[in-house]
């Protein structure tokens, strides 16, 4: 009878402890997920205390007390992808009273001007929890982000290529992605450079986006490449509207070009660089035509010219084109000229 009781205690014991054990690897659990699976491994310290990389605010702010609450992307993609996701990050946080935090991808380096950003380190207790918001649709506006509790921490999820995530903070967004010195004083030497060989000309910038968007993949989901016409299109646009039009195009896909377009003595190339570099030459020209794509999207963005953009990215009723509401205008800014 002894033994039997000394069995049944045994028992509870390992039940009680094996219940602990469960309790605490569940917490430690609950305090790893911060980001989710959205930043790498390495970004997380995996203590008692969550430290997080960076925390970004504008240099105004600096040495302002910061929330205890955060809402935070992993930022995925290269340079266009990661500015609409840091850009709706930031403004997100802004307007709902959070702390922006994000992982450090090298794309976003490049546009990292020491004088408008300060990096912060973060630890948050290990209480601290987050909930994972994904947008609805990659290329269309999630009202949802417009107004969060301000009592929770978020982990957002998704690529946030709208315009309307970001608009209520454009004249700091622009501010904070000026690119570092290097990059400008080499985009200045080279527009210096066509401004001498082409003087008193209106000169367009011209991205064209070819090689992720021509794979067997891309077509599948209902990915358009710009054709010829539509280039020739925005070209006769600007001769008609300006005098003595020069167009500097800018792309890996020179042959295609010339093969397919126009070999007219009113274009020059320019031999693509560094990312950075090309989208502020494209920014800084008077005018711009852009293809498809991200990166060109920005590049219009911070153009102050006209903007002349492919309107038919996508194929209807397919599964990118699908991610476009609204006439595609959540993607498409105001003013641009769609063609």
């Amino acid at each position: 009878m002894q033994t039997r009781n000394q069995q049944l205690v045994t028992v509870i014991v390992i039940l009680a402890i094996s219940v602990t054990v469960l309790v605490v690897v569940y917490d430690v659990i609950a305090q790893t997920y911060v980001l989710h699976n959205h930043v790498r491994h390495n970004d997380v310290k995996r203590t008692r205390d969550v430290k997080l990389l960076k925390v970004i605010t504008p240099a105004s702010h600096h040495g302002s007390s910061l929330n205890n609450t955060f809402v935070s992307h992993g930022l995925m993609g290269r340079l266009g992808n990661v500015l609409f996701q840091y850009a709706a990050m930031y403004c997100i946080a802004k307007r709902n009273n959070l702390t922006p935090l994000f992982s450090d991808p090298m794309e976003l380096k490049n546009v990292e001007n020491p004088g408008t950003l300060v990096n912060y380190s973060v630890y948050l207790s290990k209480k601290s929890r987050t909930q994972l918001l994904r947008e609805r649709f990659c290329c269309s506006y999630d009202n949802r982000f417009e107004s969060l509790p301000n009592d929770h921490n978020y982990s957002i999820y998704g690529y946030f290529q709208s315009w309307r995530y970001f608009e209520p903070c454009k004249a700091e967004v622009l501010e904070i992605f000026k690119f570092k010195k290097k990059y400008v004083e080499e985009a200045n030497t080279i527009i210096g450079d066509l401004r001498k060989q082409l003087p008193n000309k209106v000169l367009v910038g011209v991205h064209i986006r070819m090689e992720d968007h021509t794979s067997e993949r891309a077509t599948r989901n209902g990915k358009q490449i710009a054709p010829p016409e539509y280039f020739i299109r925005a070209m006769t646009y600007f001769k008609n509207r300006f005098h003595d039009v020069r167009f500097v195009v800018i792309t890996s896909s020179q042959e295609w070009w010339l093969s397919n377009v126009t070999r007219s003595d009113d274009v020059v190339f320019h031999n693509r660089t560094q990312p950075a570099v090309d989208m502020e030459i494209l920014s800084r020209l008077d005018h711009i035509i852009v293809s498809v794509g991200t990166f060109g999207w920005w590049a219009a963005y911070m153009n102050n010219g006209v903007v002349v953009i492919f309107n038919d990215c996508f194929k209807p009723g397919s599964p990118y084109g699908n991610q476009f509401l609204h006439n595609s205008t959540d993607y498409f800014y105001p003013g641009w000229l769609r063609m």
